[in-house]
């Protein structure tokens, strides 16, 4: 119980941090790769966050969905700060982020199948 409510309290903090990041990225036109950071860490915390209602309805699916997204921005930002912008590598993530989702919610009997196919995808990213 103590584990979770650490994991909440550095999600919560998070989150303002990230609005804060986004906003600074928003007022330096220098920075605007700063706003990929400020995406990757507010969905991250936003995904630690829903942990606190284990009642909600595809809780698993849910917080899964969230994941590419988060880690699309923190790419994102990575290669922004190098001054590498590979389309091909954008589209990709792109597609990942809204097939993940689409194949969770359009074929939840396979549910427990894809989650798992997913995650090993994600982490190895």
């Amino acid at each position: 119980m103590q584990s979770t409510s650490l994991s909440l309290l550095l999600s919560a903090m998070l989150l303002p941090m990230a609005l804060l990041l986004g906003l600074l990225a928003a007022s330096h036109a220098r920075e605007r790769h700063w706003s990929w950071l400020a995406v990757g860490m507010g969905l991250w915390s936003l995904r630690g966050l829903l942990a606190a209602w284990p009642d909600l309805p595809h809780l698993a699916a849910l917080q899964l969905s969230l994941l590419p997204w988060a880690a699309g921005g923190l790419i994102l930002y990575l290669l922004r700060s190098m001054g590498a912008q590979p389309s091909w590598l954008q589209l990709g993530l792109l597609i990942q982020a809204l097939a993940l989702p689409l194949s969770l919610w359009l074929l939840p009997e396979q549910g427990a199948v894809l989650s798992q196919g997913w995650s090993l995808l994600l982490m190895l990213e």
